[in-house]
């Protein structure tokens, strides 16, 4: 499985092809008309990333406006090719992801509290704000401040500003880790060695 996301620093992101984001804006034809509306793209741009407010139709306004050749205000196939150099100008990168039939929620769990684990620097069983921002850095997170901020804000039950890893304080950051996708397969291959 591929997923697309701007700027990863967690893994190692590879450039998509010309021919893998064809196939997938393709993919994100709705209704099958073989064009792409503003709708259809501002759901992409926004699942890759693009999330400040108005960043998303920023984008596929963008998108449209370099590669709609003909005006009408839509992404057809002949003008895919366009589109697809706007988004890989844009610094779109692919990187590969453990699919779910590989990796069960509890597997996924386990590797988020090793990365934890891994973390916690002075090994007290406390996780500080800058041990957890060094994980989410490691995850790949695009704004690791900022998820390091909101996943102590919704886990820190005690309001000390660290998390505990000994009670209910690590598993609620570790399902807001998991809530929001990273991708894992470097967390595996760590794991494994």
């Amino acid at each position: 499985m591929v997923r697309i996301q701007n700027n990863s620093k967690g893994s190692v992101p590879v450039p998509l092809t010309e021919k893998q984001l064809v196939d997938i804006f393709k993919s994100l034809d709705a209704n099958g008309d073989g064009v792409l509306c503003q709708k259809e793209l501002k759901t992409a741009f926004s699942g890759w990333g693009a999330w400040f407010p108005g960043m998303p139709t920023f984008r596929a306004n963008r998108g449209i406006s370099v590669a709609d050749a003909n005006g009408d205000g839509r992404v057809d196939k002949a003008e895919f090719g366009d589109l697809v150099k706007y988004a890989i100008s844009c610094g779109y990168k692919a990187t590969m992801t453990i699919s779910r039939k590989e990796t069960t929620a509890p597997q996924t769990e386990k590797l988020i509290q090793d990365l934890l684990n891994r973390h916690d620097a002075d090994k007290n069983g406390l996780l500080d704000k800058a041990e957890v921002q060094r994980a989410f850095d490691e995850l790949g997170s695009i704004f690791p401040s900022y998820r390091t901020h909101r996943g102590i804000k919704i886990a820190d039950e005690d309001g000390d500003g660290v998390i505990n890893m000994h009670n209910n304080e690590l598993e609620k950051l570790v399902k807001y880790i998991m809530s929001k996708n990273y991708d894992l397969s470097m967390q595996k291959n760590l794991n494994a060695s």
